[in-house]
């Protein structure tokens, strides 16, 4: 596993649609996550907001009802490393 990311100061939003739109799925337990990247301009304030949370990410693939954890920290990296939806400022 590569060593922990540690995100520091502020980011700026570059997707302001995208992250809405994912804050608007009410059924998508990562909202909460996402409405914290929106109303907060530093890594440090949506840590505080969030902290240590922990979300179950239902599975596409599962009619079981599989799901994966989700993390808020996992969850900013995607948003900035991967879909390029926030950056550092």
């Amino acid at each position: 596993m590569p060593p922990r990311i540690e995100l520091t100061g502020g980011y700026s939003i570059l997707n302001l649609a995208k992250l809405r739109e994912r804050a608007n799925r009410s059924d998508d337990p990562r909202k909460i996550l996402y409405d914290a990247m929106m109303a907060n301009a530093t890594y440090e304030g949506y840590y505080a907001a969030v902290g240590a949370q922990s979300v179950k990410i239902p599975t596409p693939r599962s009619n079981a009802g599989g799901t994966r954890p989700g993390t808020a920290h996992g969850e900013i990296i995607y948003a900035r490393n991967y879909r390029k939806w926030i950056e550092d400022r």
